[in-house]
């Protein structure tokens, strides 16, 4: 038996799902086409979402240990050497020398990317392969207090991958949409 959703409700779920066409991420441009190419080139997706610093991390150290290249690459840096600068106010250390990697993933989220990005970019393209019958798993991985309770479920304000997938899922199922 198919429900039928409240008009009002219909309406507000229509309007939070709004497909992207050119969304900007750390300052490059990405379409659809991009998002679907690399769905079909492997069978896994690999995104890294940089989260801000916190209050606390900003008052030790203005030092950003993972710096985002591209939308697709990020340095991480480990201070090896660091110096002593004597001010007549205030003393301050800074890194005088770093080693750095660099990496590369499919898609990479600066701290300033949106719930709505990291959806659009990461799950939003599995949702016909689920209602076909086909298996997805979407999985956030990472030390504590890195973010993935926010990536995920969100604030309440602004909805996570989980919430926004589940409200997609029951408004393609119940309006029979299917791209």
């Amino acid at each position: 038996m198919k429900s039928k959703l409240n008009q009002n409700v219909k309406r507000k779920l229509l309007n939070e799902i709004s497909s992207p066409k050119n969304i900007n991420i750390n300052n490059n441009s990405f379409s659809d086409k991009n998002i679907k190419n690399k769905f079909n080139s492997n069978n896994s997706l690999i995104s890294v979402r940089v989260r801000p610093l916190n209050s606390k991390e900003k008052e030790e150290s203005d030092y950003k240990t993972i710096k985002v290249i591209s939308t697709s690459k990020l340095i991480i840096s480990i201070p090896t050497e660091y110096s002593f600068e004597e001010n007549s106010e205030i003393n301050h250390i800074k890194v005088a020398k770093e080693k750095q990697s660099s990496f590369e993933f499919d898609f990479v989220f600066d701290e300033n990317s949106s719930q709505s990005q990291i959806y659009d970019y990461t799950t939003r393209n599995l949702i016909n392969n689920v209602l076909e019958g086909y298996n997805a798993t979407v999985l956030a991985y990472g030390a504590t207090g890195t973010g993935k309770t926010y990536t995920m479920v969100g604030n309440g304000v602004d909805n996570g991958i989980m919430i926004r997938t589940i409200k997609d899922l029951f408004y393609y199922v119940n309006n029979n949409i299917m791209d």
